[in-house]
């Protein structure tokens, strides 16, 4: 059957990367999680610059930096591939 999707408003937890991990780099992930310097792993592409319009997509590396400006109004439509 078709599959079921729930949504929430609650955002997902941050995903972070390790690449060629050895003993070594568990110890260095952990410290620097637990200094709040560990990088978040995003599956987005990069920032995308607004169109003449002043039109522009926006993804998960740039999404909170426009929305939350104080400078400037936003109205954001959320869509999805998945949406008829």
């Amino acid at each position: 059957g078709p599959m079921k999707r729930s949504h929430s408003h609650m955002p997902r937890p941050p995903k972070y990367r390790v690449e060629n991990l050895t003993a070594d780099d568990v110890d260095h992930f952990f410290h620097q999680y637990e200094s709040g310097l560990l990088p978040r792993y995003l599956m987005s592409r990069g920032k995308v610059q607004p169109t003449h319009e002043g039109l522009r997509h926006l993804t998960g590396r740039d999404f909170v930096e426009v929305v939350q400006d104080p400078k400037v109004s936003v109205l954001v439509e959320f869509v999805s591939e998945n949406c008829e």
